[in-house]
């Protein structure tokens, strides 16, 4: 029980580090447009990328008008839901084994959490040259979250499925 705590809070300690660590870089730093110039100038994919656009931070994205930084935007904002995700599901194992919750009654403190967290996360940010600090930013993260929560939910589900299947044709099975 101990070492499955530690090993968790060491988890949730350096992933939320992670997050951090990348929150406090500047832009220029992790900007991957220059790679996407580099290997698709030319390239017939960027004919295939569909027509969108929409306003975000007072500016509009655009496929059309710069697909570089359309596939940079789509890329960083993807890379907020898989980080808030893996966020909520060690949340999810944490405060599982400290408060012995399970399933759905977990939603609420580990959404409350990956809040906390993309908050920081997003105040931090305002220090940083070149990044912005948006509250729908928070709102990025908390669907990441909810949907690493969703995700950690299915496999249990799953897992219950498969396991009451094998148990119930085992039993079949030896009478």
């Amino acid at each position: 029980m101990r070492r499955t705590f530690a090993f968790g809070a060491i988890l949730v300690l350096l992933w939320t580090g992670l997050i951090f660590v990348f929150s406090s870089e500047p832009y220029k730093k992790q900007s991957i447009q220059p790679l996407l110039h580099e290997r698709l100038s030319g390239s017939p994919l960027l004919q295939d990328i569909p027509d969108i656009s929409f306003t975000y931070d007072d500016s509009t994205v655009s496929s059309r008008k710069d697909p570089f930084e359309f596939l940079e935007f789509i890329f960083r904002k993807s890379a907020h839901l898989f980080m808030y995700g893996m966020l909520a599901i060690f949340w999810s194992l944490l405060l599982g084994k400290i408060w012995r919750l399970r399933g759905w009654r977990l939603l609420l403190p580990v959404l409350a959490v990956v809040a906390a967290t993309a908050s920081l996360d997003e105040w931090n940010q305002s220090f940083v040259e070149g990044r912005t600090s948006l509250p729908s930013d928070v709102g990025i993260d908390l669907a990441g979250g909810l949907l690493g929560f969703l995700s950690l939910r299915a496999i249990a589900m799953l897992h219950n499925v498969l396991t009451r299947y094998r148990l119930y044709h085992r039993i079949r099975t030896e009478k």
